[in-house]
């Protein structure tokens, strides 16, 4: 049982976030992801209901954020170093609005898949909606394949960001 609130929560709430709140929430998310692939773990649904933040406030501090429901990770290597498969090809797993482009082909993913998913999550944090929304779930995924995002500038309409946070998102 975790405490908080989850980031879906703030983002109803507040829509777009501050920059230096944004970079602190997923530097916390990005230590909790590192921990879990070194684990050899791939959370394959990061999505902002699925990280939670124990002390709801303009300061987070370390160890506040905590990355929930690894109900559809995947184990990468068994301790022998065999790959384990927990799904068969072409099984799509995730949140559409999320997902990397691997998860939407039904190939296979690895940890980048949930780094690309964060960069989603780092962009609706900061300009307030997803880098890519469809009509639908298939829509979605879709535009994700054939479309390049836009700028955080452009999703923002018209907020400036620092230059090396738009390379990172």
């Amino acid at each position: 049982l975790v405490d908080g609130v989850t980031l879906s929560q703030v983002l109803k709430q507040k829509g777009a976030l501050p920059v230096d709140f944004v970079i602190n929430l997923c530097i916390q998310v990005c230590c909790g992801l590192i921990y879990a692939h070194e684990q050899g773990v791939v959370h394959r649904d990061i999505k902002p209901g699925n990280i939670m933040l124990l002390h709801h406030g303009e300061n987070l501090t370390e160890g506040t954020v905590k990355v929930v429901d690894f109900g559809i990770a995947k184990l990468t290597q068994s301790e022998d170093g065999e790959i384990q498969t927990l799904t068969k090809t072409g099984e799509i797993f995730g949140s559409p609005v999320y997902m990397s482009p691997e998860q939407c082909r039904g190939t296979a993913v690895d940890r980048r898949s949930d780094i690309y998913s964060l960069g989603c999550v780092m962009f609706e944090c900061l300009t307030g909606s997803p880098p890519f929304l469809g009509d639908s779930a298939m829509t979605t995924m879709l535009k994700r394949l054939s479309e390049a995002p836009v700028s955080l500038k452009e999703g923002s309409l018209g907020r400036e960001f620092p230059p090396a946070l738009e390379n990172i998102v």
